[in-house]
């Protein structure tokens, strides 16, 4: 009796750890897309402090990680009409502003029907500013 309800144990847990990888780490093909900016939220430099436990629970270590300056942007994704966001350093943020047209290169992760999440990699600014003309 004891031995079969291991083998439930084990194989319920390699389901979960199976569903985590597909969710979360297995390489996600990365969709290309243009989209404009909705929102520009400004985030004040912080101070994140990580606690790490060790094998005895007195025991732990501190590390303070500090953040910088950083812009929130909201981007509507014109292929798919979702929005879409990304946080960037506030130097590399001035570039940007509400309204204007990006690139942006994302991943979408999750399991279908449960969850989605959308991993956006990076936005650049569009090198166009309208429908291209040919010429006549």
């Amino acid at each position: 009796m004891a031995a079969w309800l291991l083998l439930v144990l084990a194989l319920l847990a390699m389901l979960f750890a199976g569903a985590m990888w597909y969710s979360y780490v297995r390489p996600a093909p990365e969709i290309s897309d243009s989209g404009t900016i909705t929102s520009k939220t400004f985030i004040p430099a912080r101070t994140i402090e990580h606690y790490q436990g060790g094998a005895r629970s007195e025991s732990f270590s501190r590390q303070k990680i500090t953040m910088p300056d950083s812009y929130l942007f909201g981007i509507q994704v014109q292929g798919s009409g979702e929005t879409v966001l990304i946080s960037i350093a506030a130097p590399a943020a001035a570039q940007f502003e509400v309204g204007q047209n990006v690139h942006v290169r994302y991943a979408e992760r999750g399991i279908p029907l449960l969850s989605r999440r959308i991993q956006v990699l990076e936005m650049t600014p569009s090198s166009t500013v309208g429908p291209k003309q040919s010429p006549s």
